[in-house]
């Protein structure tokens, strides 16, 4: 499987709003297959390939994209997200409570990002932050980042018997999920 993605991949405008809601139907279900919820603010959800090229679709079409160059240039930022095979990546959201903006949700991430850990078979990785892919909409506030797995912490990803966690400490938010076994299984193929 690649690992760019190349504007001569993504649909045009006219024919994206064609398929637009079976594929917005598929990328539904996929990051439902993939999210980990944490609290009733907080989830995270892993990005493959599939849920990527559904976001630059949306980006596209919300931006009205045209230019084949600012395409690649959308594309090439969020190809960034697809999984490795020493890595994963995920969207973090936080659900805006009353009365905050999104600005003040996007510094609170910006921490938490910072604070936040895949807990494989005992073992703690610590995310890194992804630059530029930073959004705010309907209530909600999205950073990305990335988890770069060793040998032995991808084979316990793979182990069932190992326990897969993700984590945030920080003193604004502890919140903990575990990742079943269903979604483990799907963030190991994106590895392979």
């Amino acid at each position: 499987m690649p690992k760019v993605i190349r504007a001569d991949e993504i649909r045009t405008l006219a024919d994206y709003e064609a398929v637009r809601a079976e594929m917005k139907k598929r990328a539904v279900a996929l990051r439902r297959q993939r999210r980990v919820e944490l609290n009733g603010r907080l989830a995270v959800v892993f990005e493959n390939r599939d849920t990527v090229l559904f976001q630059i679709h949306e980006t596209m079409r919300a931006e009205g994209i045209r230019d084949p160059q600012a395409l690649q240039a959308e594309c090439d930022i969020y190809a960034t997200m697809l999984p490795r095979p020493d890595a994963l990546c995920a969207a973090v959201t936080l659900h805006l409570a009353p009365g905050e903006s999104p600005g003040d949700v996007r510094q609170r991430l910006h921490q938490l990002e910072q604070r936040m850990a895949l807990l494989v078979g005992g073992e703690v990785v610590f995310a890194e932050p992804l630059t530029g892919l930073t959004m705010g909409d309907n209530g909600t506030a999205k950073k990305y980042v990335r988890f770069r797995l060793n040998d032995e912490q991808r084979a316990r990803l793979r182990d069932q018997s190992a326990e897969v966690r993700v984590r945030f400490d920080h003193p604004e938010l502890r919140a903990e999920g575990v990742i079943g076994a269903e979604t483990r299984w799907l963030l190991a193929e994106d590895m392979a």
